[in-house]
């Protein structure tokens, strides 16, 4: 995010000691106040040791040795901090008085010095927020540990990798195709449709800490460096937590939803913290002065082109994105429009989180039927888990053993085949049950939710029940002990010239959709 120039008050000036001096002498009550060198310092005391109602501009202009345009500059920065209003019994010129917060400032031990460093912004003025996180001097501990876990999540990827500098290259230049990095990817939380129905639901938030290449990771890294601390700035560090986990998990849960393939980042959080500064600034916009909001104005502009042109570029996950600004809007929108609720505030916003989990499983749960991804996916999946070494079993052990003479042909190595014919059945059982159904992980709730969705998948069933038919058939073949006749392998022939037909259609249209992609998405 580029940050707008910083702010800088009226410049500081002296007060005009000898005109102090002589006021205070013609007075009766002894030596006057010392006011700070200050300007904002020593116009807060002027207004807080006059008289109600004579703390004008005329005034303070007389006894500081300003214009009367630098008094009035001064006097409008202090409005916009919420240190100074309107005085109440003012009888001629306009004249101020601090407000309880300027108040409660002065009172406090290094209380003015605290405020004139910036460490004390007033919480409901939104030029002050907005000058407190530029200069920096609000802390931001939450930011700070999340880049650091995402730095820290990277670097012991490269560790995995390290066993040969091609593979570490391959870590570090996004070419997750290499085997060695997928499957380090998918160690450290790279969330992926199978995952998923799995049961590890709490894959599409730990995936906000996964980054696929160095560039992924300093992209990302500074972008949480520089929006990630001025959004904990601007909203405080519970909110921020808040957002950043329901942008991570709605952003993960509507990526996985809508590219089952793989994805991980955290820019899914990143686009909330974007959708949460330009809320904020719809919401406050009001209430900045004109020069500030037209430069606050071009930077949400711009922030939020890059975003949408970022999230449209090839490789990277538009619905991740656009869950995780989603998330990252309404609870900025919440935040804002609920500062009455006071303790109820923080318990609402934990509801608020239950929400948006429900939201990621839905998402998901209605778009394991109903995308086409999913349905390519499925095919990947069955391919992968179960044709492919269905395939290499029965070229590598199976035909050798059935072109043998049952007479010939070892016990032991007839039992081991019907295991194994046993063990594909069951998986093949298994993948229908997984891939039709429900997510296991739900039980009864999900088969009530979601059980009535259309689930057919006439291509990824064709492929399953010709693979069930020739494993029964081989089954039936080697447990009866048959002769060598021409009936059975015909049988058995067929069966496979029938899976090979279903793995080729569906192959087809998985290429025609997807063009075989493997390759993870990144957020």
């Amino acid at each position: 995010m580029t940050e707008p120039e910083n702010l800088t008050p009226p410049p500081s000036v002296v007060p005009n000691t000898e005109l102090v001096a002589k006021e205070s002498l013609d007075g009766d009550e002894g030596p006057g106040p010392v006011y700070s060198d200050n300007t904002q310092l020593f116009f807060l005391e002027f207004c807080q040791n006059e008289l109600p109602g004579q703390a004008t501009l005329e005034q303070f202009a007389r006894l500081s040795g300003l214009s009367l345009p630098k008094a009035a500059e001064t006097a409008d920065w202090l409005w916009q901090e919420g240190m100074i209003q309107r005085s109440p019994t003012q009888l001629g010129p306009v004249a101020f008085i601090p407000t309880p917060h300027a108040l409660a400032i002065l009172a406090r031990p290094n209380g003015p010095e605290d405020w004139v460093s910036g460490k004390i912004p007033h919480p409901d003025k939104p030029a002050a927020q907005i000058r407190a996180s530029l200069q920096g001097k609000v802390p931001a501990p939450l930011s700070n540990l999340l880049l650091w876990v995402n730095i820290l999540v990277f670097a012991y990827g490269g560790y995995l990798c390290s066993q040969s500098w091609d593979t570490f290259w391959h870590y570090l230049a996004m070419e997750d195709s290499d085997p060695v990095v997928k499957q380090t990817l998918l160690t450290m939380g790279l969330v992926t449709g199978q995952d998923w129905e799995e049961g590890k639901w709490w894959l599409p938030l730990q995936s906000a800490f996964v980054h696929i290449g160095a560039l992924h990771i300093l992209f990302n890294g500074s972008a949480l460096w520089s929006i990630g601390r001025h959004i904990e700035r601007m909203f405080g560090p519970g909110p921020f937590l808040v957002m950043f986990l329901a942008s991570a998990w709605l952003g993960g849960c509507a990526a996985v939803a809508w590219y089952p393939f793989g994805s991980a980042g955290a820019s899914t959080a990143i686009s909330g913290f974007i959708a949460a500064d330009s809320v904020w600034f719809l919401m406050k916009r009001k209430q900045l002065p004109r020069k500030l909001r037209l430069l606050w104005q071009t930077q949400v502009m711009v922030n939020l082109g890059l975003l949408a042109m970022i999230s449209f570029a090839a490789r990277v996950s538009t619905a991740g994105h656009a869950g995780g600004a989603l998330a990252g809007a309404f609870v900025a929108w919440f935040w804002l429009v609920s500062p009455q609720w006071g303790a109820w505030r923080g318990l609402a916003l934990g509801w608020l989180c239950l929400l948006f989990g429900a939201a990621g499983v839905v998402a998901i749960e209605v778009a394991r039927p109903l995308n086409s991804k999913w349905q390519s996916y499925r095919i990947m999946e069955i391919h992968n888990r179960f044709t492919r070494p269905l395939s290499e079993w029965e070229n590598e052990t199976l035909v050798k053993m059935m072109n043998t003479h049952p007479a010939l042909r070892k016990e032991g190595q007839v039992n081991e085949a019907l295991l194994r014919i046993q063990g594909y059945l069951k998986e093949a059982q298994t993948l229908g049950e997984t891939l039709f159904q429900p997510s296991a992980f739900l039980g009864e709730m999900g088969k009530f939710l979601f059980g009535k969705l259309p689930r057919e998948d006439a291509l990824c069933q064709e492929i399953l029940d010709a693979a069930i038919s020739l494993l029964e058939e081989e089954r039936d073949f080697i447990d009866s002990r048959l002769r060598l006749s021409q009936e059975p392998f015909e049988k058995i022939e067929k069966g496979r010239q029938r899976l090979r037909q279903a793995v080729k259609n569906a192959s087809l249209r998985e290429k025609a959709e997807t063009n075989m992609e493997k390759d993870g998405k990144i957020d």
